[in-house]
């Protein structure tokens, strides 16, 4: 069997000082470098893995798997042209092979190079790419290359979206449902819901409210309870997705109900992912309990949010702290409660001075804002006497330039 060029004098490879016969050198590298990949530490390690590993492959299979492995290494490494390189290797190598085992490879490389150019703005190419995929597995559809079937279809309809082919987009979300809606398949669970959530916000897009509606809630029926952290993610987007419509609608307190679902099932889970879904929920109640002059609502939800995260560390949960301290010292400042506006802007200030994330400096700018608005406000107050002091406190001005 010929080999690519890399392969040139493999056969002598020895895994440098290394005791590994050569049959084992491969799922040496291969194993090491796949999981470097999977727990997200060390990905130019797994780089080199990856290399070591196609020095070592002994056949086109191997061969096909280590490069591939290489291409998501550079990925996550921020290579995107090298990526794509390696993926189009794999691609191109396979690309007359009617092996299921080779087709595989190839639907994978494919897949991988497609969201490569998705994630860098390429949504022409992307689509391209997930169209050969998907003509790759018509032309043997085996079991074995549904799974990325049904990945594609999603992928392609999400870089639809992004070009506002609304329409062809939503096509390939029902596609999605029509080939796969049935399956109990963990493989296709999940892209069964990221597909009813897209179909919902291009619904959404064409002005067919309702219809999207059902779309969100399907999500939620058809899959609450589930155990996997990404089917619980697509549950919080779905009801955050439902939320937007509902508020576009004018109906406040529908989105802040479909909120409070995330909130109310997910509001234990330790997953990183869905604590930051549940802070993120919180301060959007907080933000439409505003706008339904629910003043005590609104300050309560954001109560929440720093009580359950104030003490995390993760910069996500950190944000929406400071996001939520915020915006309660405005609240509290819209009723004339000065003095409390003015300890929730010591609180953010506090918290996240020293912080060296963009974002939170921000918030620590506006707190200091305020406190100065509300500092003036207390001293424009005249004091003869108790009533007359209590009587100002209780009018209502307004947030100037908040």
């Amino acid at each position: 069997m010929t080999l690519p060029p890399e392969h040139e004098g493999s056969e002598r490879n020895t895994v440098d000082s290394m005791s590994i016969g050569s049959e084992g050198a491969f799922a040496y590298w291969f194993d090491l470098g796949a999981a470097l990949v999977q727990t997200g530490r060390g990905e130019a390690k797994a780089a080199f893995c990856a290399g070591k590993a196609i020095r070592a492959a002994r056949s086109d299979l191997e061969w096909g798997r280590a490069k591939t492995l290489l291409g998501v290494a550079e990925t996550k490494l921020g290579m995107f042209e090298d990526a794509l390189a390696s993926f189009n290797a794999v691609s191109k190598r396979f690309l007359n092979a009617m092996e299921v085992d080779r087709r595989i490879l190839r639907v994978g490389a494919l897949l991988e190079a497609g969201g490569v150019f998705s994630r860098t703005g390429r949504s022409i190419e992307a689509i391209g790419v997930y169209n050969e995929l998907l003509a790759c597995a018509a032309r043997l559809p085996l079991p074995a290359l549904q799974a990325g079937v049904a990945a594609a279809l999603v992928e392609k309809g999400r870089a639809l979206l992004i070009l506002h082919r609304v329409e062809e987009a939503l096509a390939a979300f029902e596609d999605v449902m029509t080939r796969f809606g049935s399956s109990l398949k963990a493989d296709f669970q999940i892209r069964i819901a990221e597909a009813l959530v897209n179909k919902g916000i291009a619904l959404t897009k064409l002005r067919r409210d309702a219809v999207a509606e059902s779309a969100f809630d399907e999500v939620m029926t058809r899959f609450d309870g589930a155990a996997a952290v990404m089917m619980r993610e697509q549950i919080a987007i779905a009801m955050t997705q439902k939320a937007d419509l509902l508020e576009c609608a004018g109906d406040f307190a529908a989105a802040a109900t479909a909120l409070r679902v995330v909130v109310s099932r997910f509001g234990q889970d330790k997953a990183p992912e869905i604590q930051r879904a549940v802070a993120a929920a919180l301060v959007r109640i907080g933000a439409l309990m505003r706008n339904a002059n629910h003043v005590l609502e609104e300050i309560t939800a954001y109560d929440e949010v720093v009580s359950r995260f104030r003490a995390s560390r993760d910069p996500a949960l950190r944000e929406q702290v400071a996001a939520a301290l915020a915006a309660k010292g405005v609240a509290l400042y819209r009723q004339n409660g000065f003095l409390d506006a003015i300890a929730t802007c010591n609180q953010v200030i506090v918290d996240y001075e020293r912080a060296v994330e963009p974002a939170l400096a921000a918030w620590v700018r506006k707190a200091r804002k305020l406190k100065e608005q509300a500092l003036e406000r207390l001293d424009a107050i005249p004091t003869p006497r108790s009533e007359d002091l209590r009587s100002l406190l209780l009018r209502r001005p307004g947030a100037e330039n908040w």
